[in-house]
């Protein structure tokens, strides 16, 4: 064992340079090479934040309406997405060709529409099967939006927003 600590300390402390020995150098470049692997995380952690709110809903919306999910994404077995922005004439359904289009098979394919007339926004369900509930009431007919209203398709939730 001694033979193997004194050979270890024989290589260790072989002089190179003048009084630089191998010790001095490889301890020197370990601290550089921890010092980039460091900056380097944090470059990684600082990418991923710059990246998250890259994807945050911009506020160059205005006072622009919009739907914000209030289902957790995570207990629905389909994509959708965080909010839909809204726009004169809105429909909702399964179908691809719809402004918010959601393949949930227990939507209908066009299953209802909202619209913007004479500044408010409305809501009117396409006599879909399983029904359109606003704030927990079935929507017959076009019916006006206000401000934080809840819009139920099926099992997916939506918190109706104006401007925030």
């Amino acid at each position: 064992m001694d033979t193997i600590v004194s050979l270890i300390e024989r290589i260790f402390y072989t002089k190179l340079i003048g009084s630089l020995d191998l010790y001095t150098m490889l301890a020197t470049l370990f601290k550089y090479v921890f010092v980039i692997i460091v900056l380097y995380f944090i470059y990684l952690i600082v990418r991923m934040i710059y990246l998250d709110i890259e994807q945050m809903p911009s506020d160059s919306r205005g006072s622009g309406a919009y739907l914000h999910l209030i289902t957790q994404q995570t207990k629905l077995p389909f994509d959708v997405q965080r909010e839909y922005p809204l726009y004169q004439i809105n429909t909702i359904g399964r179908d691809a060709s719809n402004h918010i289009a959601i393949a949930y098979p227990y939507l209908s394919g066009k299953h209802a529409s909202i619209f913007l007339k004479d500044g408010s926004y409305y809501i009117e369900d396409h006599a879909s099967a399983n029904g359109t509930l606003l704030n927990g009431q079935k929507v017959d007919g076009a019916l006006p939006l206000k401000n934080k209203d809840i819009l139920t398709f099926v099992d997916v939730e939506f918190l109706f927003m104006v401007g925030e």
